[in-house]
């Protein structure tokens, strides 16, 4: 209704962040697609008014989806752009944010060193702002970097620290992360009690708030779990299902092709070759 009013009585501004508010409500159910459409628009409505500030956010909010979607040469194109303003204009959480963005890039394509080096520069920041929440979120990432090069005990020590700060601050979403995460580390060390309490908590906060990628997410991750227990086959194999449906429905291309490489490997398992193998085709087009 707003973005009616504001194109109605030609108010160009308001209408940019019309688009953008739009934007961050598709994200945060994890609808990419239109995620993606309403921060273009409002970026192309930014470059039109001169709106630097405008400009850096939607370069910013534009590579936060193309992380979620997996396409990282985007991400850091755009999350290079607005860093640029955002230092030229002097918005310093606006910096320490593009560097939490750019380690999610980096970790993501193996440059562990570059992704730690760059999350503890937004670290120092968020603490010199006092921002509690992005500080979280700083060791959310940290904990990634340090997972990824089999640092296990600081990849706890840095979940535990930025749930710890979630909770606090009554941040859902964060403690969602921390969950799925400290899930995901439990289950790579083999402690699957561990890993079953932090993801199940994980799954009722992405299923509560309404985030369709954080759940998708949890129910292949739940799956998981509980194929490695053993004797649950039939319900790891329900939990992918849903995963895959809802990750087709909002456009998660990563996340069906884990799913089809998984259910592949449980159908190999079980000695059905035939539907393994087009589970691993179906992964592998996908990827």
């Amino acid at each position: 209704k707003s973005l009616t009013i504001k194109k109605e009585i030609g108010d160009r501004n308001g209408e940019g962040t019309c688009y953008g508010n739009l934007g961050s409500v598709y994200f945060s159910v994890g609808d990419y697609v239109k995620a993606r459409e309403y921060y273009e628009n409002s970026l192309v409505i930014s470059k039109e008014i001169g709106d630097r500030n405008g400009e850096s956010s939607c370069y910013k909010n534009l590579g936060a989806v193309y992380i979620s979607i997996g396409e990282y040469n985007k991400a850091r194109e755009h999350l290079e752009k607005s860093l640029g303003i955002i230092k030229e204009i002097g918005d310093r959480n606006g910096e320490a944010d593009c560097y939490v963005n750019l380690g999610t890039v980096y970790e993501s394509v193996g440059e562990y060193d570059k992704a730690r080096e760059i999350v503890e520069k937004s670290l120092v920041i968020k603490k010199e702002i006092g921002d509690r929440h992005g500080e979280g979120d700083c060791y959310i990432n940290l904990a990634c970097a340090y997972n990824s090069v089999g640092q296990y005990d600081n990849a706890i020590q840095k979940l535990t620290k930025a749930l710890e700060i979630n909770r606090r601050n009554g941040t859902r979403q964060g403690v969602r992360k921390c969950c799925h995460n400290l899930a995901f580390l439990f289950l790579d060390l083999g402690k699957y009690p561990r890993a079953n309490k932090y993801n199940k908590e994980a799954l009722s906060i992405a299923s509560e708030t309404g985030d369709r990628a954080g759940k998708a997410d949890s129910l292949l991750l739940q799956g998981d779990i509980l194929h490695s227990i053993g004797g649950y086959a039939v319900k790891a194999k329900e939990y992918c299902g849903e995963a895959i449906a809802i990750s087709k429905e909002i456009g998660l291309p990563i996340v069906q092709a884990k799913c089809y490489g998984f259910l592949g490997q449980v159908l190999f398992e079980e000695g059905k070759y035939d539907k393994a193998e087009d589970h691993f085709k179906k992964s592998l087009a996908i990827s």
